[in-house]
């Protein structure tokens, strides 16, 4: 949920208590694509991926120049590496203009990986 009149509020599992914002890998791989996806049509801005806490890659919705009810958000191409006992994290970054609270604010990363 994010609170009302608020902008850049970042949403984490661990604020959503339903899904782990965080991975911890058990074996040295590498993500080889990716993409992203949260709700531009509720305010949603961004997905941030952090690699032990610091910021490797940012994700920022776009409305469609040819549909406003289409908000799209980056994939493509990766290449990068974690060793194991490395973390990734989540933060889906969001803003509310509105006087009621968005409910149904979250951020999905989708990859594929590879075992090194």
């Amino acid at each position: 949920a994010v609170p009302p009149n608020v902008t850049d509020y970042h949403v984490t599992g661990a604020l959503a208590k339903k899904h782990s914002e965080l991975v911890t890998f058990d074996r040295p791989v590498t993500i080889k694509y990716w993409g992203a996806h949260v709700h531009g049509w509720q305010g949603g801005k961004s997905l941030i991926v952090k690699k032990n806490g610091a910021i490797v890659q940012t994700f920022t919705t776009q409305r469609s120049a040819d549909d406003p009810y289409q908000f799209n958000t980056p994939y493509g191409p990766a290449d990068v590496h974690f060793n194991r006992g490395d973390k990734l994290s989540l933060e889906a970054v969001y803003d509310n203009p509105t006087d009621e609270t968005e409910i149904g604010a979250m951020g999905i990363l989708y990859m594929y990986v590879v075992n090194e």
